[in-house]
């Protein structure tokens, strides 16, 4: 029995392939400290998870690094079947063994290399203690210098390091259900085949963003089917979706059935580059970090996890620093960390966006299926480029905000004259302009709420930094903004108007004003700094109005005065639709905005009635006042209402809403505003002057992700249409042979 008042120097929490594999790497790399390792496991192995068994080539490689054989009964699968819109392909192999039975190998190979594991006791809490921490287990008290979290995805260690840095992460939860089939060899393909079956298009039509997935595998000398469904909930649109139809479908393709007392499932922390996955004296490994986003491939990556964790800990011994400070950056360059970023941006693009072809080309990888970047600097130098992206928050405004915006300057240059170098000159200065207003916005905001967005649990990037470096961020966009007004147009009229664009975030969001929790206020605020004031900026600084142009003609000055409240109402009605997808965060948050505060299905009732007629009105306004460009954005906004219709009618089969309550929904008419009407302007002005014609190509290159996705929209709905009238033709053609028969 062991002495409850010893030191150890390193508890490791979770008897896992995280913890078991931490536990062997660090005897395997210092077998002098394999004495003051101590294992904690809360149950008895064997024990059992949620979990397809699969064992990959790259758990292989850690295993045989730990030189750690599998059992006789381990199988060799001969094919592994992918499925991605009704296509095979098929992928890497690897060996399937059940959970509990590999896990308990570890466990064994543990006791034999003489680490100490302490079963049936759990962490109740740990504190800190001069340069210790103190463990409380169900057991004992233990002084320790290291705590390494491998208490899987609901991790008492990870939550109790959180409250104690008052830190609140998003939950990013895979979530898992399978059963056991006990089958007849002879009749089962899976065995018969020595082949597993994952298919993503079980996932994606019981809208889960997972698969489907059956893996043969040997138990006690029979032979049995492991199924079950995986959902990462990495877009966050049906995270209460409930997969047992999509279990039940998937096996009953297999002429099997399931009982729910056969049931079980398990949640799964997946990975993400924010994450915390150290503090003083603590690191977080396998589940409680986080592991393969993707396909939820947990064994290989904390086995992965147990490589760098090791290390990291021999470092902080022989350096006597337990502060981990560097952990996060080991783990980004390790294998691990690398496979696990790629695999992230997979699934963002296959769930998110619904992109499969990169997706298809790593499925294809070779057997050893681990790519690792040749140019390690080069990648990295990608994840700063991308982090940096991540922090000013691009993807909120680059393709949704800045093409509307522009919009106005190129109507601009279609009713003033201009020479094509004036028009690429403000052209640029422009768009580097309402970059710099953006990134300040947000970065206002995101300053303003991390006390917030901590309660709540939303990712806050900049609240993890520096207060010398968040300056640089807000007075970078500052100082160059004003430095392009004052230098090269020296326009006091035009640096007063673009000024209130910075103006206005500070009150929206910095206490003691803090207009953002001021009711109705906080909606106008946001609708005039977001769209209302950079539309009239920009007309103003494309016009030259009041400086050069004084005696700009009624239709001018009333087709600005249109187009400023047109865009200032469509902000109305964004800003009203953001407050209701973020209800549940700012409930959390305890942020009182406009939404919280009134009744939150009239606000919904009244923009749809009056706001969005309103806004539609002012469009039309726009359109007539542009007399001579008329049809040309009569014949944009009819080709577009035209597909759209097929595609809310037909496709999607939902109605026509403006103001869609679930977040994530498409927001009509969002595409027109974003992508056809600025394209119609340049369109026009190509047609006016060919040398225009490099700012329709600047624009197709610097948005083409969003204009593409259009596009291919668009190509699918027509193909769509095309099929669909067929059979209407051939239904019709049948129609009158039957009548012509009579």
């Amino acid at each position: 029995m062991l002495n409850n008042k010893i030191d150890f120097q390193v508890v490791i929490i979770g008897a896992g392939p995280a913890g078991l594999s931490t536990a062997l790497y660090l005897v395997k790399k210092s077998p002098e400290i394999s004495s003051q390792i101590i294992v904690f496991e809360k149950s008895t192995h064997p024990r059992d998870k949620v979990c397809g068994g699969g064992i990959t080539p790259f758990a292989d490689k850690w295993l045989n690094e730990l030189d750690i054989n599998l059992p006789e009964n381990t199988l060799q699968l001969k094919s592994n079947k992918i499925i991605i819109n009704k296509e095979e392909y098929n992928s890497g192999l690897f060996r399937t063994l059940p959970r509990k039975e590999f896990d308990n190998l570890l466990y064994d190979s543990a006791i034999k290399k003489g680490i100490i594991i302490s079963q049936n006791e759990s962490l109740l809490s740990f504190d800190y203690e001069n340069n210790y921490v103190l463990v409380q287990t169900n057991k004992r008290e233990i002084k320790t210098n290291i705590i390494v979290a491998a208490d899987g995805t609901q991790s008492k260690t990870r939550s109790t390091l959180l409250n104690i840095l008052s830190l609140n992460q998003p939950n990013r939860i895979i979530r898992g259900l399978k059963v056991h089939k006990k089958v007849d060899k002879e009749n089962c393909l899976e065995h018969i085949n020595l082949e597993s079956i994952i298919d993503f298009d079980s996932g994606s039509k019981n809208y889960l963003s997972g698969y489907a997935w059956s893996f043969p595998f040997i138990m006690n000398e029979g032979h049995y089917l492991n199924i079950g469904v995986v959902d990462s909930n990495i877009s966050n649109s049906n995270n209460s979706q409930s997969m047992l139809p999509a279990l039940t479908e998937f096996i009953k393709n297999k002429n099997l059935s399931i009982n729910k007392e056969e049931l079980s499932s398990s949640p799964i922390r997946w990975f993400h580059p924010d994450s915390i996955f150290s503090g003083n004296n603590v690191l977080f490994v396998g589940d409680a970090a986080g592991v393969d986003p993707l396909i939820g491939d947990g064994i290989s990556f904390s086995l992965g996890y147990g490589d760098v964790a090791s290390q990291s800990i021999i470092n902080a011994i022989n350096k006597n620093d337990f502060s981990f400070s560097s952990y996060k950056d080991s783990l980004l360059s390790h294998e691990t960390g690398i496979q696990l970023s790629q695999r992230l941006q997979l699934a963002e693009e296959y769930y998110c966006e619904n992109k499969t072809t990169n997706l298809i080309k790593f499925i294809s990888l070779p057997e050893n299926e681990i790519q690792i970047p040749k140019d390690q600097d080069n990648f990295h130098k990608k994840n700063k480029i991308e982090k940096f992206f991540q922090i000013i928050r691009i993807k909120n405004w680059w393709d949704c905000k800045i093409p509307q915006l522009l919009a106005f300057a190129y109507m601009a240059f279609l009713i003033q004259p201009i020479t094509i170098t004036e028009a690429m000159l403000d052209y640029f200065s422009i768009s580097l302009l309402l970059i710099c207003l953006f990134v300040f916005g947000y970065a206002v905001n995101d300053l303003s709420d991390i006390e917030e967005d901590r309660r709540s649990g939303k990712s806050n990037l900049l609240g993890n930094y520096s207060i010398s470096k968040r300056i640089i961020i807000l007075l970078s966009p500052i100082t160059i903004a004003f430095s392009i007004l004052i230098y090269f147009y020296n326009n006091m009229s035009l640096t007063i108007l673009f000024a209130y664009n910075f103006i206005l975030p500070l009150l929206y969001s910095v206490k003691p004003f803090r207009f953002k929790e001021r009711g109705i206020l906080g909606i106008i605020t946001d609708a005039a700094q977001v769209h209302g004031i950079p539309a009239l900026f920009i007309l103003m600084f494309v016009l030259k109005f009041p400086i050069q142009n004084n005696n700009l003609s009624y239709d001018k000055i009333l087709l600005i005065n249109i187009c400023v409240l047109w865009s200032f109402i469509y902000g109305i009605r964004g800003i009203i639709l953001h407050q209701l997808w973020d209800l549940k965060n700012d409930t959390k948050a305890g942020i009182k905005t406009f939404i919280r505060q009134v009744n939150s299905n009239k606000i919904c009732s009244i923009t749809k009635k009056y706001i969005f007629p309103f806004e539609i009105s002012l469009l039309i306004i726009v359109a007539t006042l542009l007399t001579e460009y008329s049809l040309l954005i009569v014949i944009a906004a009819l080709l577009y209402m035209f597909f759209d219709f097929i595609k809310l009618r037909y496709v999607w089969k939902e109605s026509y809403d403006p103001v869609p309550v679930n977040s994530g929904k498409y927001i009509p008419p969002s595409d027109f505003y974003e992508v056809w009407l600025p394209i119609s302007f340049l369109i026009a002005l190509t047609f006016s002057n060919i040398g225009f014609g490099i700012l329709l190509l600047l624009h197709l290159v610097f948005f083409y992700k969003n204009i593409w996705t259009r596009i291919k929209t668009i190509i699918s709905l027509i193909e769509f249409s095309m099929k669909e009238g067929r059979k209407i033709y051939k239904l019709i053609k049948s129609s009158l042979l039957f009548f012509n028969y009579f």
